[in-house]
């Protein structure tokens, strides 16, 4: 009996010593493909840096070349950054009688799949210029990416040397949960609440089982499995499922609040703009016509809910298969964004424009 016990552990033991060679020999192989064989990941793996502000942001001056969805008659854009690590032209200091204007978000607002000067910050931008012959400028501060917490952190940090006289955060309620998700820069890479050994990640679990904007679609029954209960850890920073404790829609508009409530200490004002995921707007099958609840913006004087815009529209304002904001959808942002843009500029050039002093009578 001994002997035979033996053997079977021997033999289990030989057997998950191949297995961690072969998977080992698979990891490297995958870490030699994405960062030094296939170009278009290489490229990306060098797009983004650390940051102890917000985890990390986009590396300065860079411009890759993305091609769109060949099934879906795409085009091809550049993902790129200018030299403050944000997208569009580089920031100059604010010159006399400027308005300012800081548009936060995350892969939306930055404009996947477009051109920097066709995304709603660049046609706000151009708007404005068009209705007055005052300067003004619009920041698009989207990162692909970032979620509530990053946004906050962001403005936190650097809202400050911006100088802007108002916020406006788009917001795409699909899901509370979708804004809080936590994504971590590891080995060049960017993983949703990865799995660390010794500090590192396996591309290989992340790539099957996890979250992440290199593979559109995982395997959902292995990461449940490995991210539900394999590596299911307390110290999550968000939970990855909703418990009597964590209810993500009160998550969110905490975080939504904190920014509110920053910009008002910065005499700033800030404006919630909600708008619809594909997966609420009318060209997803069995969308809800009625605008489901837990879609709606809470009532607040800084908040307003532009729903009924894209449910407006007879062509989709979403690309083919990605369900980021097409051209159309940048433009119909910029255009709901218009009337609270063009208020808050409209005092900013007031409280500038030079005052005509009357001499007084003889």
């Amino acid at each position: 009996m001994a002997r035979v016990l033996r053997w079977t552990v021997r033999k289990l033991l030989r057997a998950i010593a191949i297995f961690l060679l072969c998977f080992l020999v698979v990891e490297l192989g995958v870490r030699f493909y994405v960062l030094r064989w296939q170009p278009q990941l290489r490229e990306l793996a060098h797009t983004f840096q650390p940051d102890p502000a917000t985890g990390y942001s986009l590396v300065p001056n860079r411009s890759l070349e993305a091609p769109g969805n060949a099934n879906a008659g795409g085009h091809s854009w550049h993902f790129d950054s200018n030299a403050q690590g944000l997208r569009g032209p580089d920031l100059a200091p604010r010159v006399p009688g400027q308005c300012r204007l800081l548009m936060l978000g995350g892969s939306y607002v930055y404009g996947i799949g477009v051109e920097a000067s066709e995304t709603a910050a660049a046609l706000l931008e151009a708007h404005l210029r068009a209705s007055s012959d005052r300067p003004v400028l619009v920041i698009n501060a989207g990162t692909p990416a970032f979620g509530l917490v990053e946004q906050y952190r962001q403005y936190l940090a650097r809202g400050a040397d911006l100088d802007v006289d108002g916020v406006v955060l788009p917001y795409l309620q699909r899901d509370d949960l979708d804004g809080l998700r936590h994504f971590k820069l590891a080995d060049g890479m960017l993983f949703t609440d990865p799995v660390l050994f010794a500090g590192h990640p396996s591309f290989v679990i992340e790539f099957l089982a996890g979250d992440n904007i290199y593979v559109h679609e995982s395997h959902d029954s292995f990461r449940h499995l490995i991210k539900h209960v394999v590596f299911r850890r307390p110290e999550d920073i968000i939970p990855r499922r909703a418990t009597a404790t964590f209810d993500p829609a009160i998550k969110s508009w905490e975080v939504i609040e904190d920014l509110q409530r920053l910009a008002s200490t910065r005499n700033q004002p800030f404006l919630l703009a909600n708008f619809p995921f594909w997966e609420s707007s009318p060209f997803a099958p069995g969308a809800d016509p009625g605008h489901p609840a837990h879609a709606k913006t809470k009532a607040a004087p800084w908040a307003q809910d532009f729903f009924p815009v894209f449910w407006a529209t007879s062509s989709s304002p979403y690309l083919d298969g990605d369900h980021h904001w097409n051209e159309l959808g940048h433009r119909l942002v910029a255009d709901a964004l218009f009337p609270w843009a063009s208020e808050v500029c409209q005092k900013v050039w007031e409280r500038s424009a030079p005052r005509l002093v009357t001499p007084p009578d003889k």
